[in-house]
């Protein structure tokens, strides 16, 4: 307990720092220090009217050229110059008349420049100035802000919803003496505030019920909450204790890009693969080094425990949440979720293929598909094999199973398909990439499955029967690595290189991507909120990450759960309620309404008797459609499919099927009639469109007309099939050789011959310059792996002579430190051989406190001591209750 405190103190301090840390970017640190007129060339400077705060703004190009954006959305364009370093002149903002100069000056007053309207008075060469309105105490305008370069300026900045402020810069002016302040409201949470004296705080700020709250550890004075309110045409900076206000703002700008922002790290380096509980809220996270695979909380970041596994290559929690199955190179491993409790095994057959992935049909049945393709269902109970098939030819990529008995399973050649309980491949749910599958996940409702292959495809499969059956869908060029469904069946989120893409469902659809920088994603699947993903990484990082600024703050002010409510195990009434759900579940299958309706409502699938009675009708439904399917009846199958709501693509498929089978009767007629346009128009829709050339060809030949066989040649010369104009030409020869239209075919054929010879010359030519220009990348290729042959050599001759240098300081200090080894070596073995199991012998019953074991659960065992290592203090014990495990645990444990 004193490690979880200590741990989640020091997150505290962590996330504390995290949140007071600002990256200001180089033009707020220029105006930080004061802005400067003559520093404004190739800037845009922000300007308010003093009295109704009106924003607008001017770029200074570099050729002398003034663009003015103003408050009223009008833009002009000028000539501008300075007099001194004070003064700043305009011409060409009048259009009437062009020529006439306006002067504005500006005084070195720090942050925020007064904007005052002055005349100039040229007298023996001196310059000198007079208020344009004599009354005007320290100008119309004031400057507030600058940025680099032409910016474009929102003139009604102001962002209504005060939660979407995160990333914003916010200029203000004391209402006394307008004194202009600004302040960066950071994405991470951070505030770095400059007043108008030049004094500068940072601390950190929170956005919630329309009010910014800030903190300033350096100066708690300026502590406090500011609720932003319109009064009339300024809004009010006001104080959200009492409503008092002393400042304004007047204008604001996103400067901090949006994108995916880092929550809570739960493991900085050494996490490896994960999979999460159903509810979401728990994740089994493999150890990057092989170690213990770690249980989280995915609420609080807390670590629930650990369990002593090896390396396991898949782990799946059953459809309650109540069983872990870990896949091990021997056979798979079930776990208690409630406390850790190792629950039995299914032992691989000897001379059996690895296992390699494991799905849950139901708590009491799971599925393993291993290296050598073969799909086998066990009981959770005692491990039986309940039924086997195989799959295929190649290991099992991947598999996922939904509450109806349907499993998915994509292998490493890229087929995917999904099977039924009885692992029967279901029809037309199935599909081929050219490259092996990653991941595949089914949706929350198991109404889809979807799959990614290497090859960057994604496949969609509906098992409803009511949408096209296989949808997919390329994706980005990148590796991919996982695929998870959202809790809203709505979208799935695809990890792959440096990128996390979310699509929608079914469709398909780009929704969003986030770039997550170098590092390859191995897993990111969404919590229960929907928009918190936990994202595990191959750098060993694993990670709660929103997809925004705003919802990371949300979730950082989210108050911590306690922990997980404890999962109770069923006593003797629960057992007995679930027998009868089950009995319920088999009377309603088989459609007996009336026994349903007659079981007690706390055990029923449905409310009310007309639920199975239309369960039932459904069924009858689907026979009576699947009957009219096969009869090729499509009217009834289509009757049938408007009454009961689905079908509507196997009726598509039936109708075309019918229409498929009338245009193979009706070409076999045209066929067998001679008619070429109708076999030309019945190929083209039958995918057969030479058929309609071969029939127009065979009446050509058949013809004692040369001229009709000619023309027809021609055709077919000139539309590039030569092949069968040679063949007409020879005829022509052979059949007519009196007719004059025989000499006409003789030349067409010796230009055919022509130009056959001239495009094989250049075949020759071009295959020739393909292979010289091979030739030479192979002589490119070989001459860089040669550099690069010796500038690793270099490298590692660089190397040596730094790890030889290395290894003679290394030598000098441990000749200076063997002393003190002997002597740490002398005590390390006398505190060695003491006795750590004083007290402790050979079939002594003890009482261990279990309660570090895996939930933090409060329980006690006994167990009978039946082998002892006084030395290590370890010892192993078996229950007196009757289990034939053996556990392990250190004499210190015991009462």
């Amino acid at each position: 307990m004193v490690a979880v405190r200590l741990f989640g103190a020091v997150l505290v301090l962590v996330l504390g720092i995290l949140g007071t840390q600002s990256q200001a970017d180089p033009d707020f640190e220029l105006n930080a220090r004061g802005m400067t007129l003559n520093a404004m060339v190739g800037r845009t400077m922000v300007a308010a009217t003093r009295d109704g705060s009106s924003v607008f703004s001017i770029y200074l190009d570099r050729d002398r050229t003034a663009y003015f954006h103003n408050a009223n959305g009008k833009q002009t364009t000028g000539k501008w110059r300075t007099i001194d370093a004070v003064i700043l002149c305009f011409t060409g903002l009048n259009p009437d008349k062009p020529a006439d100069e306006v002067c504005k000056r500006a005084p070195e007053n720090g942050r925020g420049l007064d904007w005052m309207t002055v005349t100039l008075h040229r007298k023996d060469g001196a310059v000198t100035w007079s208020k344009t309105t004599t009354d005007e105490h320290r100008g119309s305008s004031q400057l507030v802000y600058s940025f680099a370069g032409r910016v474009e300026v929102n003139q009604d900045s102001l962002v209504d919803d005060v939660a979407q402020w995160a990333g914003h810069l916010i200029v203000g002016r004391t209402l006394k003496d307008r004194e202009a302040w600004f302040a960066q409201l950071a994405n991470d949470g951070s505030i770095d505030f400059v007043f108008g004296s030049g004094k500068r705080f940072t601390g950190s700020y929170t956005l919630s019920g329309g009010e910014v709250c800030m903190q300033f550890p350096t100066n708690p004075d300026a502590d406090g909450c500011r609720r932003p309110t319109v009064k009339g045409d300024k809004t009010i900076w006001a104080n959200s204790r009492d409503g008092t206000a002393s400042s304004e703002i007047v204008f604001m700008k996103k400067t901090e890009a949006e994108g995916p922002r880092e929550v809570l790290v739960l493991a900085d380096n050494g996490a490896g693969y994960f999979s999460a509980s159903p509810d979401r809220r728990i994740a089994v996270v493999q150890d990057k080094e092989s170690g213990p695979a770690t249980i989280y909380n995915l609420e609080t970041g807390q670590v629930l425990g650990k369990l002593r596994v090896g390396r396991y290559t898949d782990a799946e929690f059953s459809p309650d949440g109540m069983l872990l199955a870990l896949v091990q190179e021997n056979g798979v491993e079930l776990f208690d979720t409630r406390d850790g409790r190792f629950k039995g095994s299914i032992q691989r057959e000897k001379g059996g293929a690895r296992p390699l992935e494991a799905a849950f049909l139901s708590p009491s049945e799971v599925v393993i598909g291993d290296w050598s393709g073969q799909i086998s269902v066990h009981s959770t109970a005692d491990g039986r094999l309940l039924r086997s098939a195989p799959f295929g030819s190649a290991k099992i990529a991947d598999m996922a199973a939904n509450g109806q008995g349907q499993i998915g399973i994509a292998d490493t050649t890229g087929q995917i398909a999904v099977l039924d309980r009885a692992l029967v491949r279901i029809k037309g749910l199935s599909a081929h990439s050219s490259d092996g599958f990653n991941n595949v996940a089914m949706t929350g409702d198991g109404t889809r499955f979807l799959a990614v292959s290497k090859t960057n495809d994604a496949y969609l499969m509906d098992l409803t029967g009511t949408d096209i059956p296989v949808r997919s869908m390329p994706m980005p060029a990148l590796r991919l690595a996982s695929v998870s469904v959202a809790p809203d069946n709505r979208s799935a989120v695809v990890g792959m290189q440096g990128k996390i893409v979310i699509v929608t469902l079914p469709d398909l659809q780009t929704a969003a991507e986030w770039n997550m920088g170098d590092a390859t994603i191995n897993r990111a699947v969404f919590l229960a909120d929907g928009s918190t993903l936990a994202i595990s990484f191959d750098n060993g990082r694993f990670a709660l990450w929103a997809p925004d600024t705003a919802a990371a703050l949300a979730r950082k002010a989210r108050p911590k759960p306690a922990g997980l409510p404890p999962f109770a195990r069923p006593n003797d009434r629960q057992r007995e309620e679930m027998k009868m759900a089950a009995l319920a579940d088999q009377i309603f299958v088989k459609g007996q309404c009336v026994a349903y309706d007659r079981l007690r409502f706390g055990v029923r699938l449905a409310d009310r008797q007309s639920d199975c009675e239309a369960a039932k009708l459904l069924r009858q439904q689907r026979m009576e459609l699947n009957s009219a399917l096969a009869a090729l009846n499509c009217d009834k199958a289509a009757d049938v499919s408007l009454q009961m709501g689905e079908g509507k693509q196997k009726v598509a498929v039936c109708r075309e099927r019918v229409q498929r089978q009338a245009n193979e009767s009706a070409f076999d007629a045209a066929m067998a009639l001679g008619d070429c346009a109708a076999i030309r128009t019945l190929g083209a829709s039958m995918n057969r469109p030479e058929a309609g050339v071969d029939c127009d060809l065979a009446k050509a030949l058949t013809s004692d007309k040369p001229r009709v066989m000619y023309l027809t040649a021609v055709q077919l010369d000139t539309s590039g099939d030569r092949v069968r104009a040679r063949r007409l030409y020879t005829e022509i020869m052979t059949r007519f050789p009196d007719d004059d239209l025989a000499i006409d075919a003789a030349n067409r054929l010796t230009a055919l011959a022509d130009l056959q010879t001239m495009e094989e010359r250049a075949a020759d030519q071009a295959a020739s310059q393909a292979a010289a220009l091979k030739a030479a990348e192979d002589r490119a290729k070989v001459a860089e792996a040669a550099a690069k042959t010796a500038a690793k050599q270099a490298e590692q001759d660089r190397f040596a002579r730094e790890a030889a240098a290395r290894a003679a300081d290394q030598a000098q200090a441990q000749a200076a430190a063997e002393a003190l080894r002997a002597a740490q070596a002398a005590a390390a073995n006398q505190a060695a051989n003491a006795d750590r199991c004083p007290g402790i012998y050979q079939g002594k019953q003890v009482e261990i406190d279990l309660i570090s074991a895996f939930l933090k659960r409060k329980s006690v065992g006994t167990f009978v001591v039946i082998g002892l290592d006084r030395r290590s203090g370890l010892m192993s014990v078996r229950s007196v209750y009757g289990s034939s495990s053996i556990r392990e645990f250190y004499c210190s444990d015991a009462r």
